[in-house]
C-alpha cells in the first residue's frame, strides 16, 4: 500500500507543470532561457533549471490533490457498490490509448480571482503535448516530447521561435526506491484523475454541462477539499472533475477530459510551426546538459520536494536534518539512494541540506552539492520553490550568504 507521504510527493510532482514561474534573484542567470520545460530547461550560458518557478497556492493544499475524489454514480441503470463503480471509471481513463483534458487553477490572491490554464494531450505509448494558457508567464508556449525518440520541441508563439531538445539525459526518481530512471510518458493530469478515490459520496443529480447531461456526484463529511466529478451517464466515463478547498479558496479543475477521442498528428509535431525560426539547427537535436548534470538535477529537484512536503505537512517548519525526513516516515535506503551519486558504490552522501531562515521573499537554496562533488560551470542546487538549477559558482557564493 502506497504510503501517504509517497501519495503527497506523486501529487506535488504531478502538479509541477501547474507551477508558477516568477522573477526572482536569479534572474540575471535566467534571462536568456531557451527552453522553457516546467521539469526542464536549459539556459545559452550553461544555467540550467528544473521545476516551476512558483507554486500555485499553498502547498498543503497541493498536497491534498493526491486525494481527488472519483465518486459513485449508477450510469446503467442498476445498482451499483462504491467500489464498483471506482473500478469501472478507473479502468475507462486507465485503459484510453488518447488521454487530452484542460486544467483550470483557481485562486484568490490580495482579494482578486487569479486564474491560470494549461492544456495537456497524451497518446500512447510515448506522445505527450503542453500548452501553456491564460495566466501563464508564456501563454500560448507548448511542448511535445515523444518520449520514445527522446526530443522535445517548445515552441514560443511570441517570439516565432523553436527548439528542439534532446531529452536522453532527463530522468525521474522512482517513488519506492530513490532510484534514477529515464523519463517516460505519464501525463500528469492523466495520472491525478487516475488516482481518484472517495470514501463517502452524495449524489447531486442530472444536469447540463456544456449542453449535455451529466451526473454530479460529490464527496460527502467536512474534510477538504471537496471533490465534485461530472460524468456522462452513458458510459460511467468522467468528463470534468472540481477539487475545491473552502479555507484557502482554491479550486483545481479538469474540464474537458477525453478518452479514446483521435488526436491530430499535427498535435505531436515535432517540426517548428510554419513561420517559426529553429533554433539549434532544422531540428538537430540540442543536449540541454550533460549526463551526470541531468541525473543530479533530478536529484536535486526531488529532494527540494521532499522537504516541502515535510513542511506543507508541519505548520510550516522546515526540516532541521535529512533525519527529520526518516522520522516522518521516508524510507532510509530511499533517502540513501536520493543522497548518493549516481551510480554510486558505497552510497557516500554528495548532496547537502540547508534549512530556510523562514522569512526570505524569494526561493532560496535548500539543497546543494558537496563542494568535493563539484563539477564546472557550477553548482546543482534544488530551491524552496521546487526547482533545482545550475548555479554559477559565484553567483552560488552569493545565494548562500
Amino acid at each position: 500500500m502506497e504510503t501517504e507521504n509517497n501519495q503527497v510527493t506523486r501529487a506535488l510532482n504531478d502538479m509541477g507543470e501547474a507551477l508558477r514561474r516568477q522573477p526572482s534573484v536569479r534572474d540575471d542567470v535566467m534571462r536568456r532561457v531557451t527552453q522553457h520545460a516546467v521539469t526542464a530547461g536549459a539556459t545559452a550560458n550553461g544555467a540550467t533549471r528544473w521545476g516551476g518557478r512558483r507554486m500555485i497556492g499553498k502547498l498543503a493544499a497541493l498536497a491534498a490533490c493526491a486525494a481527488i475524489a472519483l465518486l459513485v454514480w449508477n450510469p446503467w441503470g442498476r445498482g451499483i457498490g462504491a467500489s464498483e463503480a471506482f473500478a469501472a471509471a478507473i479502468a475507462n481513463v486507465e485503459r484510453a490509448s488518447t488521454f487530452s483534458c484542460r486544467q483550470i487553477v483557481t485562486r484568490i490572491v490580495d482579494g482578486e480571482e487569479e486564474i491560470t490554464e494549461s492544456s495537456y494531450a497524451s497518446q500512447e505509448p510515448h506522445l505527450e503535448r503542453i500548452e501553456y494558457g491564460e495566466g501563464m508567464p508564456l501563454p500560448g508556449e507548448f511542448m511535445v516530447t515523444d518520449y520514445g525518440k527522446r526530443l522535445r520541441l517548445t515552441a514560443r508563439p511570441e517570439e516565432k521561435t523553436a527548439s528542439l531538445a534532446d531529452i536522453s539525459t532527463m530522468y525521474a526518481t522512482d517513488e519506492q526506491t530513490g532510484q534514477l530512471k529515464p523519463t517516460e510518458l505519464g501525463n500528469h493530469a492523466r495520472r491525478a484523475v487516475l488516482r481518484l478515490t472517495a470514501q463517502a459520496v452524495k449524489d447531486l443529480g442530472m444536469t447540463k454541462l456544456d449542453g449535455r447531461d451529466v451526473w454530479v456526484l460529490q464527496s460527502a463529511g467536512d474534510a477538504e477539499p471537496i471533490k465534485t466529478v461530472y460524468v456522462n451517464p452513458a458510459d460511467g466515463k468522467p468528463v470534468r472533475v472540481e477539487i475545491f478547498w473552502p479555507s484557502s479558496k482554491q479550486t483545481f479543475t479538469y474540464a474537458d477530459i477525453q478518452l479514446d477521442v483521435p488526436l491530430d498528428p499535427s498535435l505531436f509535431s515535432l517540426e517548428a510551426p510554419e513561420g517559426y525560426a529553429m533554433h539549434g539547427g532544422h531540428g538537430d537535436p540540442v543536449k540541454p546538459w550533460d549526463e551526470m548534470n541531468g541525473k543530479m538535477l533530478t536529484k536535486a529537484r526531488d529532494l527540494a520536494m521532499q522537504c516541502i512536503v515535510y513542511s506543507s505537512k508541519h505548520n510550516d517548519r522546515w526540516p532541521e536534518t535529512f533525519d527529520d525526513l526518516r522520522a516522518a516516515g521516508m524510507d532510509a535506503q530511499k533517502l540513501q539512494n536520493m543522497l548518493a551519486a549516481p551510480d554510486s558504490k558505497d552510497g557516500k552522501p554528495v548532496l547537502i541540506y540547508r534549512k530556510p531562515k523562514g522569512d526570505e521573499k524569494e526561493a532560496v537554496i535548500v539543497i546543494y552539492e558537496a563542494p568535493e562533488f563539484r563539477r564546472k560551470p557550477g553548482v546543482i542546487c534544488g530551491f524552496s520553490d521546487a526547482h533545482a538549477e545550475l548555479v554559477p559558482h559565484e553567483q552560488f557564493e552569493k545565494l548562500m550568504k
